[in-house]
């Protein structure tokens, strides 16, 4: 009888050892560095000579408004009455998470690097 309950705690424990190990692998693979999340984000932009790259406006973005970039899409903007090609990056800034995240959505130049922020964020 001893034998037996020894046995079953011991499988028991194994199983828990390799439960443990299982979700301890999960929750370090589903953190996404910075770098490969602007890659992923990035990866289908279309990178045209003369014009500034997606990964390099978000990282300008990201210098000026430090945070967790949630999205990035080429589009056209306007600032004082002019029209520009932009990379729209959004961005979850930093501090502000749980119930009010506060969101910026910056326009970056795609010739200069230029921020068109309308307003202090």
């Amino acid at each position: 009888m001893r034998k037996t309950i020894l046995i079953i705690l011991i499988v028991i424990l194994i199983g828990f050892v390799f439960s443990f190990g299982y979700w301890l692998k999960y929750i370090k693979t589903a953190e996404v560095s910075p770098e490969r999340k602007i890659k992923e984000l990035c990866a289908e932009s279309p990178k045209i000579e003369g014009e500034i790259i997606c990964e390099e406006a978000v990282r300008i973005a990201l210098k000026e408004y430090p945070g967790d970039i949630t999205s990035v899409k080429k589009t056209k903007t306007s600032y004082n009455d002019k029209e520009y090609d932009v990379w729209l990056v959004e961005i979850l800034l930093e501090g502000s998470k749980g119930f009010k995240p506060k969101f910026a959505m910056i326009p970056v130049d795609v010739h200069n690097g230029n921020l068109y922020v309308r307003e202090s964020i």
